[in-house]
């Protein structure tokens, strides 16, 4: 039995799995669920979804992680030690893996030759701002950002680290991490230099069969097995590029999309999906334990199932 767990809002990413897992071995939990359970049922959990998560239900998050362990369970993901966004990309910079920066707004932000562009430490909703020159428009873009609502410790500063090929795409390289399994997903090709969604056909043939063959031959493993060991992830999908012949990084997500359909013009395109589901869901089996027994929560975790009793019953005082 598998435990996939994230913010109670976002369980579409992993039900598209559920629809193809014919053995019935995963299942979707949400936070609140794991905390209000008197007993655990000791498996495999996969801890995902962190910058969705508040400080206090993190650190119950990481306590019910210590718990399961010490019980015997599998666990991926130590909600303590995961490197999140900024943090990750910081220590990319510093190990030599990524060649761009990025800052907080609290640090001083020293500008280069390359523009940057404004985002949010947490949430997947892309970039907030155009590709940004100077100093001036950098600061009159924050101060808007914050005007918006957007709140100032949640901004994050980046350089621009991307490279069109020739025929004016940009694209996104994808590489899935399921406990010791690394799998290279079909990339994502877009117009625009936030390659994001991707536009359906609009990778060529020679692009989709070099995607099959970097799936075959499980290219870049080497690359992505120290960057997630940097991170601390052992689930997640890292999104990357190749720029100036050299892999840049731009996050890990813990909670990425799955998807269960496979519909797609081109049929290399399609038989590297039908292979990238057929490994994810080997993947997946491999990390997969019978239930072994229970497991009682205490101390922080069990906290947050008494904080809502308490919190329910003053809440509905007169």
């Amino acid at each position: 039995m598998i435990i996939y767990l994230s913010a109670s809002s976002h369980n579409y990413t992993v039900r598209p799995l559920l629809s193809i897992d014919r053995q019935s071995l995963i299942h979707s939990w949400s936070y609140h669920k794991l905390l209000n359970c008197r007993r655990l049922p000791l498996a495999t959990y996969v801890f995902t979804d962190f910058d969705r998560l508040n400080f206090w239900e993190l650190e119950q998050a990481a306590d019910a992680y210590r718990q399961l362990k010490a019980a015997g369970a599998t666990v991926l993901n130590d909600p303590a030690r995961v490197c999140q966004r900024l943090a990750l990309l910081k220590r990319l910079y510093t190990a030599g893996i990524n060649s761009f920066r990025a800052w907080g707004l609290d640090e001083t932000i020293e500008l280069g030759d390359r523009p940057v562009f404004i985002r949010t430490q947490s949430a997947h909703r892309g970039v907030l701002s155009e590709l940004i020159h100077d100093t001036a428009t950098l600061e009159s873009e924050i101060e808007r950002f914050v005007c918006l609502g957007y709140p100032g410790k949640d901004l994050m500063v980046v350089e621009y680290a991307a490279e069109e090929n020739e025929a004016g795409i940009f694209r996104k390289l994808n590489s899935l991490r399921i406990g010791n399994r690394f799998i290279n997903l079909p990339s994502v090709n877009q117009r625009e230099w936030v390659a994001k969604y991707g536009e359906k056909g609009l990778g060529s043939e020679r692009i989709n069969a070099e995607d099959l063959d970097n799936l075959r031959t499980e290219r870049y493993s080497d690359e992505m097995r120290k960057a997630f060991q940097l991170a601390g992830i052992e689930h997640g999908r890292a999104d990357y590029s190749q720029v100036n012949g050299r892999l840049e990084i731009y996050e890990i997500n813990t909670n990425p999309q799955y998807y269960s359909t496979i519909d797609h013009p081109s049929p290399i395109r399609v038989q590297a999906l039908e292979l990238c589901r057929d490994e994810i869901l080997q993947a997946f089996a491999a990390i997969n334990t019978p239930i072994s027994g229970k497991l009682k929560l205490q101390g922080r975790a069990r906290k947050y199932r008494m904080h809502g009793r308490w919190r329910l019953t003053k809440d509905s005082m007169p």
